[in-house]
């Protein structure tokens, strides 16, 4: 505790040092001691030495960011994205592709070695082949007439005209709505929420304090000119104003209120990945880890169900259960005979001889956790786009064992990684 209470008097804010970069972060800030203390060094790399520039001081660790690069990483790269370091839409802009998957790779072993009770590290990571233009879902926050991204752990957001991760029609979307924002004067827009598909359609999401949209037939008319791909505009109301983006209320402005991918139908509110080249690749993971021919599948957390209907091929019966009602309306539509879906909370789950999860970042609930292990089935399948909440879950599901883990990259050049994993008795 002494040395603590030293550590604070003698390190203090604006104090310069140099120091030599020995690993990351979970975030992917460059990791260094200085004093025997922890110091997070934001766009350092692994084995630079670098003089750094004291930010913020804890109890028990630093921020810094980097004021001279002594010795570089052949690894540094010049970022392709202008906005890189303002914005916070991307992470890993700064190093190569075969740095990014050495951080990833020790993001998992090191969350799995702190929370989970297994020595297991990672079999497996899968590269994506496209680290650019590969989303399929934007959302642009607007406020007092910046439009873009936000700064990372801000609420300031920096004004963009191209996100390289999104794709090429995504951003010649946001930049007409901008443009129309600007134009008229919109003041009641928050958030541009945007979907597109392989077949290059998209659909528009407005998100807005009120029912009160100015200028509709002027967005319709500079929608239908220069983005004749649209196939819809919506209106999501959310008149709170915090940190949840869509409201329940959606008014259609024209056209559709879905888009349509491999024959299933995406809602606005609906889950679905991100990465269409990688979704490939994961789920035909999780079918391979599943083993279904013939079995009782619950997939639990399905969204639209994507994962049912590829566990629905092989197995006996798949049961989807999803808590968001227009997902599960989504999911109902061209479901084969064998697929049963039901809105409600993933505790609903009864009897399965396989179950696969798919949670959110917070991972799964208690009760969750206790009914998969009532069911007592003979494989779980869980996916997961948070490392650290996966670990720990796997820890609560003993006394099943992670036999195997992989990796697979859905958000290239970010700090985000999906895993999948297999658990058996």
């Amino acid at each position: 505790m002494l040395g603590k209470i030293l550590y604070n008097e003698v390190m203090l804010k604006n104090e310069i040092y140099t120091t030599k970069i020995c690993g990351y972060s979970s975030t992917g800030d460059g990791v260094t001691r200085i004093d025997n203390q922890v110091v997070f060094v934001k766009n350092a790399l692994d084995k630079e030495t670098v003089k750094i520039k004291i930010l913020k001081v804890q109890k028990n660790c630093a921020w810094a960011k980097v004021e001279e690069i002594i010795y570089s990483s052949p690894e540094r790269i010049i970022p392709k994205c202008k906005h890189f370091k303002q914005c916070g839409g991307c992470d890993l802009q700064h190093m190569t592709y075969t740095e990014e998957i050495k951080f990833k790779t020790q993001k998992i072993n090191d969350a799995f070695k702190k929370f989970s009770n297994t020595n297991k590290q990672l079999d497996y990571f899968h590269k994506a082949e496209e680290t650019e233009r590969y989303r399929n879902k934007a959302i642009f926050p607007v406020s007092d007439n910046h439009i873009g991204l936000y700064k990372e752990r801000s609420h300031n957001i920096v004004d963009i005209d191209d996100c390289l991760i999104q794709n090429k029609l995504t951003n010649k979307i946001f930049n007409v709505i901008k443009e129309w924002i600007q134009k008229y004067n919109i003041d009641n827009v928050s958030n541009i929420f945007i979907r597109t598909n392989t077949q290059n359609q998209a659909i528009i999401c407005l998100v807005c304090k009120n029912q009160k949209l100015a200028h509709k037939n002027e967005l319709i008319g500079t929608v239908q000119k220069n983005i004749p791909e649209t196939v819809g505009i919506v209106m999501n109301v959310n008149k709170k104003n915090t940190n949840v983006i869509l409201g329940k209320k959606y008014i259609i402005i024209w056209g559709k209120d879905y888009i349509i991918q491999n024959d299933f139908k995406v809602s606005i509110p609906s889950f679905f990945q991100v990465n269409h080249d990688q979704t490939k690749v994961l789920y035909n993971r999780a079918l391979e880890l599943a083993q279904p021919d013939g079995l009782e599948v619950a997939d639990l957390y399905c969204g639209i169900g994507t994962i049912s209907h590829v566990m629905a091929h092989q197995a006996k019966h798949v049961t989807g259960i999803e808590i968001v009602p227009q997902a599960i309306e989504d999911a109902k539509q061209n479901k084969p005979e064998n697929i049963d879906f039901i809105c409600g909370d993933a505790s609903l789950i009864e009897n399965a001889d396989v179950v696969v999860v798919d949670p959110p970042r917070a991972g799964l609930n208690k009760e969750t956790i206790e009914n998969i292990l009532k069911a007592k089935p003979t494989r779980i399948v869980y996916i997961s786009c948070n490392p650290a909440t996966m670990a720990r879950d796997v820890a609560l599901l003993a006394p099943y064992n992670l036999k195997t883990l992989e990796a697979v990259d859905m958000f290239p050049r970010t700090k985000h990684v999906e895993c999948i994993g297999l658990m058996v008795q």
